[in-house]
């Protein structure tokens, strides 16, 4: 074997030296920027009856709590309790409150005569995750539907539930149509609504597409999402968490399509006629409104084909359906998302909603 020259062994060892300080600069400032982050970037604090939801960024500036403000801390003393001091870490913030019934909405009495009253049910897309209450899509239709018709008595009762599916949604249709007795039910279906097939696969499956939501932090009175130890090198955190976001970005549309394959979506359709059956029993004007994936709207949206068939579903059943997919398409995934890693609705997203359900509900 041919010795190396003693000249290209310096080079050998120069370009060695080169690339070890190279990537020991790179693990310092990933170290001193926190990247990948270590989190939390969001936090769920328990009350009785109310909580906040508390975020690293507000990128739309629609959070109206800055824990970093010593009175509003002292407002929120006992929730920020449960923290364990982190609340510095996600200071932006909204309150939720929920009535006795534990629908994000105040007590609603008996209709009174000529008031037309709306009641929109759906999981956390309807109730207006991480939004102030007046930016939620019912919120915004009542004040819009207000604005309308000043003359008219108005109500929008927001029946939305975070993280419920269609075996919850029913009962709580059922519940409001005999209770509330509202003019127009609609129900705001998101694609991760559907009655679970035993076949769909959910183990690491988390419908917002974006690996920091698998780091879950459950202590009393508090959740906490993303906060984790990185640990050492960071470059390799930040290679593990690219490959396990895009594995997880795959995985996850296999999972919507699963949960809408024909056979598998078919007990779903009939849940949604029986809804819509009773409202018509009642005299109640019953409302379909399909609420897309905030996912490449801009471009090659994955599953318009199921919008269709829905849609189709809807118009065979005798059903009045409304497809929010179009009048969203067309625009950034970053212009319609609450957060950089939250791919729930952010106040534009639903104000186009709302915007929509005026139009229509408008009509005779």
């Amino acid at each position: 074997m041919t010795p190396t020259p003693p000249r290209l062994r310096a080079r050998l060892l120069v370009s060695l030296l080169g690339v070890v300080v190279g990537l020991g600069i790179a693990e310092a400032v990933l170290q001193v920027t926190d990247v990948p982050e270590s989190g939390p970037f969001f936090q769920e604090l328990y009350g009785q009856g109310h909580k906040l939801m508390c975020y690293d960024r507000d990128p739309t500036g629609c959070m109206d709590l800055d824990l970093r403000d010593p009175a509003v801390r002292e407002r929120y003393r006992d929730l920020l309790a449960a923290s364990n001091g982190t609340w510095e870490k996600t200071p932006h913030a909204v309150e939720v409150r929920f009535n006795a019934l534990g629908l994000r909405d105040g007590e609603i009495g008996k209709k009174t005569e000529g008031t037309l009253r709306i009641a929109i049910i759906g999981d956390s897309f309807t109730y207006g995750h991480g939004l102030p209450e007046k930016l939620s899509y019912p919120r915004q239709l009542e004040t819009l539907l207000r604005g309308k018709d000043p003359g008219r008595p108005v109500e929008v009762i927001n029946a939305g539930r975070g993280g419920e599916e269609l075996d919850r949604l029913e009962p709580l249709a059922m519940a409001v149509l005999d209770r509330f007795s509202p003019d127009v039910l609609v129900y705001g279906y998101f694609l991760n609504d559907p009655l679970r097939p035993a076949s769909a696969e959910e183990s690491e499956i988390e419908p917002m597409l974006d690996p920091a939501w698998q780091e879950k932090k459950v202590t009393a009175g508090r959740l906490a999402l993303g906060e984790r130890d990185v640990g050492f090198p960071r470059l390799l955190a930040l290679l593990s968490d690219f490959t396990r976001g895009r594995d997880l970005s795959e995985r996850t549309m296999a999972w919507y399509r699963s949960l809408h394959e024909p056979e598998a979506w078919k007990p779903s359709g009939e849940v949604i006629v029986r809804m819509a059956r009773k409202a018509n029993e009642q005299g109640c004007r019953f409302v379909l409104l399909i609420l897309p994936l905030i996912w490449n709207l801009e471009s090659d949206y994955p599953l318009t084909d199921i919008h269709e068939r829905i849609v189709t579903f809807a118009h065979e059943n005798g059903i009045e359906v409304i497809d929010a997919l179009p009048a969203l398409r067309g625009r950034p995934d970053r212009d319609l998302m609450l957060h950089p890693r939250d791919r729930h609705p952010n106040p534009l997203y639903c104000t186009i909603v709302a915007g929509l359900l005026l139009e229509r509900l408008a009509e005779p």
